[in-house]
């Protein structure tokens, strides 16, 4: 019963770990100053919000907005070292890992 419960724990853990990566994966914040020229409002601050997930490659999408001259103050621009599908196997090996060995300390 004991090692049930370890082994529960430990999958409920990596899993939210790996569900971060995941998200960390899909998102694109930016933060940015426009030209005076381009302000909103008398506006020049601007901060971008964007998801995007692709399966087979990763394909860098223009945006309307990268043509206009800014100032950059900082940009994260996914994870680096890992892809979102990568991150998604992973959830789902471990998902099917979990239910087998369960499946297994049953019988």
């Amino acid at each position: 019963m004991l090692s049930g419960m370890a082994a529960k724990t430990a999958f409920l853990t990596s899993l939210a770990f790996l569900i971060l990566l995941f998200c960390l994966s899909c998102f694109q914040v930016s933060f940015y100053r426009l030209p005076q020229e381009k302000a909103i409002n008398r506006k020049t601050g601007v901060v971008s919000l964007e998801l995007g997930f692709c399966i087979l490659k990763n394909v860098k999408q223009g945006r309307p907005d990268d043509t206009i001259q800014r100032k950059e103050i900082f940009s994260y621009n996914r994870l680096p070292l890992s892809s979102a599908s990568i991150i998604l196997v992973l959830i789902m090996r471990q998902t099917i890992a979990y239910n087998y060995s369960m499946q297994r300390l049953t019988k």
